[in-house]
């Protein structure tokens, strides 16, 4: 494998044609059923898989969102918990004090990492379909009814499903001109609708113009289950492993997206994004990233190659949407921004 050099050391390339089985590597540890029971709700396509790690008041609200589903499909919630304290009942409080039978609540014997928690609650997960939500995000109240519409209706062709979502206290500046453009996208989207459906396959090459197109795995989004297990799972080894992965699950399996209508909502304000450490990692990894797709893919090389001066920028500078790239480059992120639904 290809390396490029980052700080004065040489880092490995990603080979999104491949994937470690993560899931193997973890599958001794245990997860302790504390309470409910997995199978009382026998019809249910799909489970909420919720991972969880010492936030409880914010977990309290996740499962809320979770439980207030305006349908009558039956589904399947769990919460694995990843702390392994088992002096520690504060969760199970939480859990038992909602009473709900399609609850159940797991806890690890030892701290599985984000990643590996996120690949337990899968497993765990005996439903068709799994769909992930942290602990510090919310679905809405069409979420199932929105999601199952889709599966049921696309049926065997979808291995995953992509949902959109709010994002809430966004953190970052946006210039009236892209609020503008951002906009005019969705508006010019939602007119496409009529015309190409209302999921989309997405080009690998988007990635390098909209970033992380597929969005992050914690606000819905769905797993057909054994599809995820046989891929191998995320990996703990990048701060952007939700990222990577999901470009290697888009290239080697059916990956979708849904284009409206939001059913989650992204609380930047109370996750660990905007952590010091983690935005700079961020920052490092999208390097990594772009020359991995270079290499892997001849269209991300073109216009890589193409565009060379932006993406110098884009890949030496912090934030990505502060660079001034040039129009040419805008107007090509433009028209990826029209057909590809982003969150709001």
């Amino acid at each position: 494998m290809n390396a490029i050099s980052q700080r004065g050391v040489l880092v490995d390339l990603i080979d999104f044609s491949r994937n470690e089985d993560n899931i193997a590597k973890q599958a001794h540890i245990e997860s302790v059923l504390l309470w409910g029971n997995p199978d009382a709700v026998p019809d249910s396509e799909i489970t909420i898989c919720i991972p969880t790690y010492k936030r409880p008041s914010l977990l309290r609200e996740a499962i809320e969102s979770a439980i207030n589903q305006v349908t009558d499909i039956p589904y399947r919630i769990i919460v694995v918990d990843n702390d392994p304290d088992f002096d520690n009942t504060e969760v199970y409080d939480i859990i038992t004090s909602f009473n709900q039978v399609k609850l159940s609540y797991y806890k690890n014997r030892q701290d599985l990492g984000g990643a590996g928690n996120m690949n337990r609650c899968v497993v765990l997960a005996k439903t068709k379909w799994a769909a992930l939500l942290h602990d510090d995000d919310l679905l809405l109240n069409n979420y199932v009814i929105t999601i199952l519409k889709i599966l049921l209706k696309h049926g065997e062709k979808i291995d995953g499903l992509c949902n959109t979502y709010k994002q809430q206290n966004y953190p970052f500046e946006q210039k009236k001109l892209y609020s503008f453009l951002k906009k005019t996208c969705r508006n010019i989207r939602r007119i496409c609708l009529f015309f190409r459906g209302d999921i989309i396959k997405v080009p690998v090459s988007a990635n390098l113009f909209l970033g992380n197109v597929y969005g992050v795995p914690s606000c819905g989004m769905v797993f057909k289950r054994g599809k995820f297990v046989e891929s191998g799972g995320f990996k703990t080894q990048y701060a952007s492993c939700d990222w990577f992965f999901m470009i290697f699950y888009a290239e080697q399996y059916n990956l979708y997206k849904l284009k409206a209508p939001a059913t989650a909502i992204y609380r930047w304000g109370v996750n660990v994004s905007l952590l010091e450490g983690v935005i700079k990692a961020h920052g490092e990894e999208r390097k990594i990233c772009f020359f991995s797709l270079k290499k892997y893919n001849p269209i991300c090389r073109f216009l890589m190659d193409f565009f060379k001066k932006d993406y110098d920028m884009i890949m030496n500078s912090r934030f990505r949407a502060a660079v001034p790239t040039s129009l040419l480059y805008k107007f090509v992120q433009f028209i990826y921004a029209v057909f590809i639904p982003n969150n709001t």
